[in-house]
């Protein structure tokens, strides 16, 4: 199952008269998690580049969504598309952005094909009915993990160079394999693992596919804890799906996961949760803590870097504690974490953990701090 070809996206077909509104449906199906192809910003219509980048576009993608206008029934470049999508034998969705008449807004031929009205004020509705219909049929397509290669794709035109980070389809989560690889520099290809998080209703299983289906020749069965770890890619500290009890294990090396633990756990209460992303790393040297908290309001705050935990330990919003001294069930949620540098002032610490004080921390704070970590794109 490893090497199955999956697509990687919806395809928009469209005129770019109508490229106002489709930026707008674009924008609702993102928002959706629905990974989105289009060509208006990079590329002109009937040129070599523009033919070759829309005919891998439209194989590798889920479905080919028709923005229908008297524009796109009119231009030679949608009609182009149609006939790929059919030749790709890719299922198509027609949105109906704008005419009166269905007939004069859509390619000969598909006069009779059933449409989403998103005219006017239909369009809310209708948008939000195209991206659940789209979320469904990606849903029946994908299988419960896959290989995801490329993962970053660089981009050039003349002095200017941009890489792509590859979407994954909604429901699912990439595990990038890059163990022994220099991935930070963002250089790298990569490949990365697609799980189908659905599939997973308990860790464990999960965590045997993975290392079945995809890391056997890099690390021995059952050295989940002691040689690899999943840890949440994140700039200064993220999530490592790991039990509590490994915070204060003597001897990290020779640790047996606790089955009875990832046998209940799901991946949801580890962090692994659609819209995150996530690293195969080496468990040996890892810095790592513990985090209690009983909001998810400062859970957030802090993921937005070193600076956070700081201000919030100096405010003592947050204190220090041996991990082995908080208990299960005191806090909301108990987190273990990963450290890309020193995090807190002074000596440093090994088996700590953080955890929320009862001093109340002001609304604004969390505002500003959680305003960093999910910056507005208006």
């Amino acid at each position: 199952m490893g090497n199955v070809v999956v697509p990687r996206h919806v395809f928009m077909c469209f005129s770019w008269k109508d490229k106002h509104v489709v930026q707008d449906v674009q924008a609702h199906l993102q928002n959706a998690g629905i990974p989105v192809w289009t060509d208006y910003m990079r590329l002109a219509p009937g040129t070599p580049e523009w033919n070759k980048a829309v005919h891998q576009a439209i194989s590798e993608s889920f479905a080919v969504v028709l923005v229908a206008s008297p524009n796109s029934a009119k231009s030679p470049h949608v009609k182009v598309e149609m006939s790929l999508a059919r030749a790709f034998r890719r299922p198509v969705a027609p949105a109906w952005i704008e005419g009166a008449q269905w007939s004069a807004s859509t390619p000969a031929g598909m006069a009779d094909v059933k449409y989403l009205d998103l005219r006017e004020d239909r369009y809310v509705q209708g948008v939000s009915r195209l991206a659940k219909a789209l979320r469904d049929l990606i849903d029946s397509s994908i299988p419960k993990h896959y290989l995801l290669s490329p993962l970053r794709t660089r981009l050039q035109e003349g002095d200017l160079s941009e890489t792509i980070i590859a979407a994954v389809p909604p429901g699912c989560v990439c595990v990038e394999l890059s163990y022994g690889a220099d991935t930070d520099s963002g250089e790298s290809p990569g490949s990365g693992v697609v799980i189908k998080l659905s599939q997973y209703p308990d860790l464990q299983p999960l965590i045997d596919d993975l290392h079945a289906h995809y890391l056997s020749d890099l690390f021995r069965a059952d050295t989940y804890g002691a040689d690899w770890v999943l840890a949440e890619d994140h700039a200064d500290l993220g999530r490592l799906v790991m039990p509590w009890n490994w915070l204060s294990c003597a001897d990290r090396d020779s640790y047996r996961l606790d089955k009875g633990w990832s046998s209940t756990a799901s991946p949801a209460t580890c962090g692994l949760v659609e819209g995150t992303n996530w690293r195969v790393v080496p468990a040996r040297g890892l810095d790592a803590f513990g985090l209690a908290v009983d909001d998810i309001k400062v859970f957030h705050a802090l993921m937005s870097g070193r600076e956070a935990v700081r201000t919030f330990v100096r405010n003592r919003y947050l204190a220090v504690a041996p991990a082995s001294t908080i208990p299960p069930g005191k806090f909301a949620m108990r987190l273990v974490m990963h450290r890309s540098a020193d995090l807190l002032e002074g000596p440093e610490r090994k088996d700590y953990a953080l955890f929320q004080t009862k001093v109340p921390v002001p609304t604004s704070e969390l505002e500003y701090w959680m305003g960093l970590q999910n910056p507005s794109h208006d």
